[in-house]
């Protein structure tokens, strides 16, 4: 059944039954507001029904050979894009005659399609090729034939006139310039759902893994130059320091040390790593020390002037492991490494930059790892537990936790006054 509600009022004006159908894939007004195009399932065969919006009956129905996989109805526009017999096809929708199919192309089946918000284009994406295609509705032409190094995320994609949003595999979701077809801006941020552009073309949205629906201004002029590292994008760690007036903000490779009180930067660092790579840090609440994990090196830093203090050389490299995180004491005394594959905890030594322990654990992908406030204990997490060890000696307890492989895991595990407090990709808290 489809329900259709008026947005003022709250209230469902009418419904339609849609008989022997076990769903609806996709769903579109007409541009007058007079019709509405639902496709569905019905025995086994792709269906698309067109309902008059005042007499509330069935005016044409047909089927969609080839059993499509995707199949999508523009916004606006009355178009209908399909993935079928390995060929991109498109064609216009209407209630007075049947469809008229255009093949614009070869296409994987079960890869993306994706139109603008007002139909004049349409995309596909394909994360087996790293290749995203844009097709005009009204001429048909290919505009751009995108390929990417990097691996791009399956189901995230959205364009307009003006942009192309897509998202990679390495946590990263790049807005590129469709003059020009150059990366614009970088938003640190892998979306749960999204990413969706307003029709207006000026603002950018997507739930995170957290939860929380994020917005970006594409506008901003302070995010429209693009460097040669290219402009991040949004917050990805905020720490306080002891003194409680100087905090660290990190955004894809960029340190900056605040003054509360004036909410001036007084120091800034800088990447000088290629944007490519992924730079994880993490600071000392308790001590003027952070640490940045770049590929096979951990660099400390001291933030009282900002200044480089040591740089550890580890054995394995990040590029080659699937998961990994990075902790370090709230004294500053303590760091961890963590990687999903081969599956290590390395312990290290900050002050005299040894390697006190390596742990050869089944850690959970994306890993949490947290030090207790002196340092005497540190907490990781496996696929159904969290374990915590005694340093140096390395006594073992095991915390059992609600973590179900491949349903929920942990994005922050800390320890508070003798608790250990873990928050769970819904925002689920346990204690």
């Amino acid at each position: 059944m489809i329900k259709i509600w008026n947005l003022d009022s709250g209230a469902c004006v009418t419904s339609f039954p849609l008989t022997r159908c076990s769903g609806t894939e996709t769903i579109a007004f007409s541009d007058d507001r007079k019709f509405i195009c639902s496709i569905c399932t019905r025995d086994l065969e792709c269906v698309a029904f067109i309902h008059s919006l005042d007499t509330g009956k069935c005016v044409s129905e047909f089927e969609i050979p080839d059993k499509p996989s995707p199949i999508l109805l523009s916004p606006k526009g009355k178009w209908i894009a399909a993935i079928a017999q390995k060929s991109m096809l498109l064609s216009e929708w209407s209630h007075s005659t049947k469809p008229s199919w255009t093949v614009l192309g070869p296409q994987q089946e079960h890869d993306i399609v994706s139109f603008s918000s007002d139909g004049t284009l349409v995309a596909s994406l394909s994360s087996t090729s790293k290749m995203v295609k844009v097709w005009s509705t009204e001429s048909y032409e290919c505009l751009h034939m995108l390929n990417f190094e990097t691996p791009i995320v399956h189901d995230q994609l959205a364009l307009n006139q003006d942009w192309l949003v897509i998202s990679l595999d390495n946590y990263r979701t790049l807005v590129l310039d469709m003059k020009t077809e150059a990366v614009s801006k970088t938003v640190c941020s892998y979306f749960k759902a999204g990413p969706v552009i307003s029709d207006d073309g000026t603002l950018l949205a997507g739930q995170s893994l957290e939860g929380a629906v994020r917005v970006w201004d594409l506008t901003s002029r302070t995010l429209t130059d693009s460097t040669a590292t290219g402009q991040a994008m949004g917050i990805e760690l905020v720490t306080p320091f002891k003194d409680d007036n100087t905090i660290l903000s990190h955004s894809w490779g960029k340190v900056k040390i605040w003054d509360m009180e004036s909410a001036i930067c007084k120091e800034e660092l800088e990447p000088e790593v290629p944007l490519e790579t992924q730079t994880f840090i993490a600071a000392a609440s308790g001590a003027p020390v952070f640490a940045i994990l770049k590929d096979t090196a951990v660099e400390i830093w001291d933030t009282n002037p900002l200044r480089h203090v040591n740089t550890f050389e580890r054995t394995f490299s990040c590029l080659g492991e699937r998961y990994y995180c990075l902790a370090i004491s709230a004294n500053g005394e303590r760091l961890a490494v963590g990687s999903s594959e081969p599956g290590t905890v390395e312990i290290w030594d900050v002050k005299n930059a040894f390697l006190q322990q390596t742990l050869e654990v089944p850690l959970a992908n994306f890993p949490c790892i947290a030090f207790s406030p002196e340092a005497a204990k540190i907490a990781y997490t496996l696929w159904e537990t969290i374990e915590v060890r005694c340093l140096p000696g390395l006594e073992t307890l095991t915390v059992e936790s609600e973590i179900y492989r491949g349903v929920s895991f942990l994005r922050t595990l800390t320890f508070r006054g003798g608790r250990l407090i873990g928050v769970h990709m819904n925002t689920h808290v346990q204690v």
